[in-house]
C-alpha cells in the first residue's frame, strides 16, 4: 500500500519506430499541401495571407493526426502518429506535435527535428517529445486495433 501518488512510467509499445529516412521521405511529401496551405492564401491576402495559412497548416495536421495518426505523407507510406503506449495519437497530442514543428523545422530545413529524430532512441523529433508520441509503421498497429 502506498500513500504518495503513484507515478508510473508510460508502458513503451513493442513496436519499433519508423526508420528515419521513411519520416523524412514523409516529411518531404508533406511539404506540398503545406507549401499550397500556406502560398494559397498569401496569393490571395498578401497581407496576413502567410499568417492565414499557417493556421491552416497548424489546424490541418492537428485534424489528420488525432483523426487517424495520420498526414497525407504518413498515410502514403503506411506511417502512424501512436502514444508511446501504442495508444491512438489524440487531439492533445497532435496539437503539441503540431505546434513544435515550428522549433522542430529551426532552421527552415528540420535541422533540429531531425538531429532529435536521429539522436533519440525512440526516434522522437522534440514534438513527439512534448506530446509523449512516436511514429511507427501503421501495420504494426491495424491488426491490434481491429
Amino acid at each position: 500500500m502506498t500513500d504518495g501518488l503513484e507515478t508510473a512510467a508510460p508502458q513503451i509499445t513493442a513496436a519499433a519506430p519508423a526508420p528515419v529516412r521513411v519520416r523524412a521521405l514523409a516529411g518531404l511529401i508533406d511539404l506540398i499541401p503545406s507549401a499550397l496551405l500556406v502560398w494559397l492564401p498569401y496569393e490571395a491576402y498578401p497581407r496576413h495571407g502567410v499568417l492565414l495559412g499557417l493556421i491552416a497548416v497548424v489546424a490541418g495536421f492537428t485534424w489528420l493526426e488525432s483523426s487517424g495518426g495520420q498526414t497525407p505523407g504518413k498515410r502514403l507510406l503506411g506511417l502512424e502518429v501512436r502514444y508511446l503506449d501504442g495508444s491512438p495519437c489524440d487531439l492533445r497530442a497532435a496539437l503539441v506535435r503540431t505546434l513544435f514543428r515550428f522549433v522542430d523545422a529551426f532552421p527552415g530545413i528540420y535541422l533540429v527535428g531531425g538531429f532529435a529524430i536521429a539522436g533519440t532512441k525512440r526516434r522522437q523529433r522534440i514534438g513527439d517529445q512534448a506530446a509523449g508520441t512516436s511514429v511507427y509503421r501503421r501495420s504494426e498497429f491495424v491488426a491490434k486495433d481491429d
